[in-house]
């Protein structure tokens, strides 16, 4: 019986102790911005799976980590299906230079072959709010491909990286 209620109080203390440490990380001067996924095509016999990704791949000149490096280093083991992992950067609440970027991410290397391979890049002013959640978001096509930052809500915050 106390070990039982031992457990519960240790699981909602730990609950506890983990929602404040969120709302402190909210609190603290950072936003959220989330790299996102799009226009997901699978023909597995021949080109393989693919995926538009759009991120951010630099802050202030700096490389960091994002969904395609992830991606990437998530699928170099040949497996069944493609995974495509998400990630998520903390951004301090001041004027910042990001680089955003989106790229078409093929499962397979046939793809790279039998599919179009888009992608655009480009540096934008961002000044993200305090406790804001952002996402990147973008289109890949043939002519004007775009990628962009925006709330939640879908409106957008920086201007949009337009492709050649």
């Amino acid at each position: 019986m106390w070990r039982s209620k031992a457990n519960l109080i240790s699981l909602f203390l730990a609950g506890f102790f983990l929602a404040m440490a969120t709302v402190q990380l909210r609190a603290d001067g950072t936003a959220t911005v989330s790299d996102s996924f799009a226009a997901y095509e699978s023909d597995i016999i021949l080109k393989g799976e693919k995926v538009d990704i759009f991120f951010i791949s630099e802050v202030d000149g700096k490389r960091v980590q994002n969904a395609w490096t992830r991606t990437t280093m998530a699928n170099v083991e040949p497996a069944f299906a493609m995974r495509q992992v998400e990630h998520q950067h903390r951004l301090p609440a001041k004027p910042l230079r990001v680089r955003l970027e989106g790229r078409v991410f093929n499962g397979k290397l046939m793809g790279y072959v039998f599919n179009p391979s888009y992608k655009v890049s480009g540096v934008v002013a961002f000044t993200p709010v305090a406790g804001k959640r952002y996402v990147v978001r973008g289109v890949l096509r043939k002519k004007g491909s775009a990628v962009w930052i925006e709330t939640t809500g879908g409106q957008i915050v920086t201007k949009k990286v337009v492709g050649k």
